[in-house]
């Protein structure tokens, strides 16, 4: 019976339709526009932030500083969470970042309360990162950014989106470095974005040994023995191996930390030289303060540098060459990705030898 009322129903259904065809043509008509229109509306490239219940931030103090200035920063950031009502617990990393790594350098992974705790405006993870942001720029000690997690774990290390700028003409590190200087201050004349920063740990001072090979050569001296000595003294050498508690244990030789702490030192080392005497690195080098990175990246082979943008959609122009890691790759590359109204060229922001 059910069967039978079905089928009569449908037969009453596609004869009422096939009486009146043009109606239910221009029904279905409206349709595929409302469907169209829908389509072209709906954002096609990143996905929303999300409330996933737990934030980060990224405490990254100026190159070079002591684990006494990281800790000021990281004081006032546990102190800003832990009186925060929506804050559960906080777990804070030091000598770790997204950043870089070093004693300049700290994380934080906070966990808020509940979902079903949270039901006023204003207590989305969302909300509380902009409050965060507000108060962390207030920290003089070292810069403090507070992150959402990314829409999709494992494609890239927070919301909005990443993009690399590469120096494939081989130009240099400066060249590339004015570059990404010169986006970034494009970016932050933009209306659109929000804090748009680079990714990586600042220049950091370097000490610069310059050793005169003609000098240490006329003091009888090898430049194999000039390294060794310079390796071992101010980074380590294995010599051998010991068995204690029944455990095999490594001898590595590594001058004491209070004669590798100033410049001086470096020039109060000696090599013994081919007659048996003790040649001091004063008379054959000379030391000067420089800066520099602490890692060279590379992306594709070439030297990169990485930025990370908060806007939901990224920018139609881009310097070439540059590249979509993380989510907005994933994105672009889907179906309902668009390619970019204005394809960028590839005179925009060059990198000049």
């Amino acid at each position: 019976r059910w069967m039978e009322r079905t089928t009569d129903r449908y037969h009453h259904a596609v004869g009422g339709m096939l009486a009146r065809p043009l109606w239910f043509l221009l029904a279905f008509v409206g349709l595929l526009a409302l469907t169209a229109f829908l389509y072209l509306r709906m954002p096609s490239a990143f996905l929303p932030d999300e409330d996933q219940g737990s934030l980060m931030t990224v405490i990254q103090a100026p190159a070079g500083a002591t684990i006494e200035r990281t800790e000021e920063a990281v004081e006032q950031v546990k102190a800003f969470y832990a009186e925060h009502p929506l804050v559960e617990d906080a777990i804070t990393v030091y000598g770790f970042s997204f950043f870089g790594q070093g004693q300049a350098h700290a994380m934080s992974f906070v966990r808020l309360i509940p979902w079903d705790q949270r039901t006023e405006d204003g207590s989305s993870a969302q909300a509380l990162v902009r409050e965060a942001m507000g108060r962390f720029s207030q920290i003089k000690e070292a810069r403090v950014f507070a992150l959402n997690p990314p829409s999709i774990p494992g494609l890239g290390v927070a919301g909005g989106f990443t993009f690399k700028l590469e120096d494939r003409g081989g130009a240099g590190y400066q060249a590339l470095l004015n570059a990404r200087n010169q986006l970034l201050g494009k970016a932050s004349e933009s209306p659109v974005l929000q804090n748009a920063r680079p990714e990586g740990a600042d220049d950091a001072p370097r000490l610069r040994v310059n050793i005169d090979r003609i000098k240490a050569r006329a003091l009888g001296l090898s430049i194999n023995e000039v390294n060794a000595t310079l390796a071992i003294a101010f980074g380590s050498a294995y010599a051998n191996d010991f068995n204690r508690d029944g455990r095999v244990l490594q001898v590595l030789l590594q001058a004491e930390a209070p004669y590798r702490m100033t410049p001086q030192d470096v020039l109060d080392l000696k090599v013994i030289n081919d007659q048996g005497e003790s040649v001091p690195f004063g008379a054959f080098t000379t030391v000067d303060w420089t800066e520099g990175p602490t890692q060279l990246q590379r992306y594709n082979g070439s030297r990169h540098a990485r930025g990370t943008d908060r806007r939901r959609r990224p920018p139609r122009r881009l310097p070439r060459p540059a590249r979509w890691p993380g989510t907005p790759r994933r994105c672009r590359l889907g179906r309902r990705a668009r390619p970019p109204r204005a394809a960028p060229r590839p005179g925009r922001l060059p990198v000049k030898r």
